[in-house]
Formats: C-alpha cells, sequence, structure tokens
C-alpha cells in the first residue's frame, strides 16, 4: 500500500461515516451503527477475527461504550444537581451539565470507546496507541468548548467532530505498523 492510499483511507473514513449520517439524516443513536461498520469494512484485513464476527464484536462494543457514555452523562449530570454544583459555581447557568457533559463525552466515552475498538484489531497494543488516545481526548475535549453542547443544528456539531475526531484517532492507532513502515520510523 502507497503512502497516498494509506493517507486517503485514514482521511476518507471519518467523512464517510458522517456523509452517511448526513446523508440518511439520522438520529444520535444511529452514530455507533455507521461508526462500528465504517471502522471495521474500511480495515476488514486487520481484523483479529473474520469479517462478520469482527463487526458484529465492533457493533456491541460501539454500542455498549456509547451506552455506558449516555449512562454515565445522566448519573453525572443528577448527582452534580443533586449536590448543588451550580449553585455554588457561577460561570454560567448550564456549568453542572456542561461540565457532566465534558467529563463523560468527550472524556470517558472517547476513551472506551478507543481501547474496545483497538481490542479487535492486529498490532494495535504499543505506546504509540496510548499516546495517540491521549492526544485525541485532549483534542475533543478543547474543541468541545468551543461549541454549544445544547445546540445541534451546526453542520458539524460536537456529536459529528466527535465522530470525526474519534474515528480518525482510531484510523492511525488501527494503522500504525503499515504507516510507521511508509514513513520509515
Amino acid at each position: 500500500m502507497s503512502i497516498y492510499t494509506l493517507a486517503f483511507k485514514l482521511i476518507a473514513t471519518p467523512f464517510l461515516a458522517i456523509g452517511v449520517l448526513f446523508l440518511t439524516d439520522s438520529s444520535i443513536f444511529f452514530y455507533p451503527l455507521v461508526f462500528s461498520l465504517t471502522l471495521g469494512l474500511s480495515n476488514y484485513n486487520l481484523l483479529r477475527h473474520n469479517l462478520v464476527l469482527g463487526l458484529l464484536i465492533g457493533l456491541i462494543f460501539s454500542y455498549l461504550t456509547y451506552f455506558v457514555g449516555l449512562l454515565s452523562f445522566i448519573i453525572t449530570a443528577s448527582g452534580n444537581q443533586d449536590k448543588g454544583i451550580s449553585n455554588n459555581i457561577t460561570i454560567g447557568e448550564w456549568i453542572n451539565i456542561d461540565l457532566a457533559f465534558t467529563f463523560t463525552v468527550m472524556i470517558i466515552a472517547p476513551f472506551l470507546t478507543m481501547i474496545v475498538q483497538k481490542s479487535i484489531y492486529k498490532n494495535t497494543n504499543s505506546k504509540l496507541s496510548n499516546s495517540i488516545i491521549a492526544v485525541t481526548i485532549v483534542i475533543i475535549t478543547i474543541i468541545s468548548f468551543f461549541i454549544n453542547h445544547q445546540q445541534t443544528n451546526y453542520v458539524f456539531d460536537i456529536f459529528s467532530l466527535w465522530h470525526i475526531i474519534c474515528l480518525f484517532g482510531l484510523q492511525l492507532i488501527i494503522n500504525q505498523t503499515q504507516l510507521l513502515k511508509l514513513i520509515k520510523i
């Protein structure tokens, strides 16, 4: 595989997934399906299992981490509200929801997603993988501060950006062996 083919694969996969989501005008519950199928089909030759089993495991992991993230958001948001954190911090009207959202959706969910998804693919356990996960989470968290979480009518809302950044990070993790061979590091 040439460096250009690999670069195209790394970049095209996240945008293909977002394109499918935009064209289908789907709900947020459709995101894990498109996420895991796009990732699995673009990297079918790197799956630890056969294609069908690999896609099924990826799909289960994708929905599992999605619902863990959603549940942790609900618990964290309600826990913060019960403790009166919003009364003690006067940065904004929705600070407890924003803190819960940032912590669970921008830190916990991508971490879990990347850890379980990378376990499905070959040659993904390395220090480089851990660094890519850390950088991905930092980028998602920083970007989340610049986008209003309550509005999802943007072309690239926070969920779409989350999708693109996590898929790109996972593409780097999954294809790191080929990438390092091609750039000769």
